[in-house]
């Protein structure tokens, strides 16, 4: 699907360009052309928002599985709202008929604390189970959910950067859904 948007921008200028001389009074005018691509995602994967979202089956370690989705042209997921959370929830839940432990692209950041996506966005949703992340070790860096048939993501000590858990049977990655060109 492809989308077209004209945009106008109005700006003084000191330089007259018509003539090259200066002219403090000058309106520049210039339409800028905006083409917005959006796809349909791919076979398997659901659009939710502006992404496209799918589950893979793994029993690879949290690296492992980001690379994996960075092969398939996205990240691990990553959650923004109480929406992406119940959307996540239910995605799982359809697609495995069960609650099955998942990664999902947050990590530690180095920090005490603080922790990251994978996809660069920003940490600004989080909804941990009760006393998570405890900081019970430094080694406790990547985060997984398991539902249990409510609404929150559960945490598990893991080892090292590699973060594997014999528990994870899931990944789930998620793609851009939109691109945007311009023109000028």
């Amino acid at each position: 699907m492809l989308y077209l948007s004209y945009v106008t921008f109005l700006s003084k200028s000191a330089k007259n360009e018509l003539n090259s001389r200066y002219d403090i009074n000058y309106i520049h005018v210039k339409t800028v052309l905006f083409l917005f691509f959006l796809a349909e995602c791919q076979d398997g994967w659901l659009q939710f928002k502006s992404h496209c979202f799918k589950v893979f089956t793994t029993n690879e370690n949290f690296k492992t599985s980001e690379e994996n989705c960075v092969s398939a042209g996205g990240h691990l997921a990553s959650m923004h709202s109480n929406a992406d959370n119940v959307f996540i929830k239910d995605l799982v839940w359809n697609t495995t008929n069960s609650n099955a432990v998942t990664w999902i692209g947050a990590r530690d950041a180095g920090q005490l604390g603080k922790w990251v996506w994978t996809d660069g966005s920003a940490f600004d949703y989080s909804i941990w189970s009760n006393g998570q992340p405890d900081k019970y070790s430094p080694l406790e860096q990547c985060v997984e959910i398991n539902y249990l048939g409510t609404v929150f993501q559960y945490f598990i000590t893991f080892s090292g950067w590699l973060c594997s858990s014999r528990d994870v049977s899931l990944l789930l990655c998620t793609q851009c859904y939109s691109k945007v060109f311009v023109f000028p």
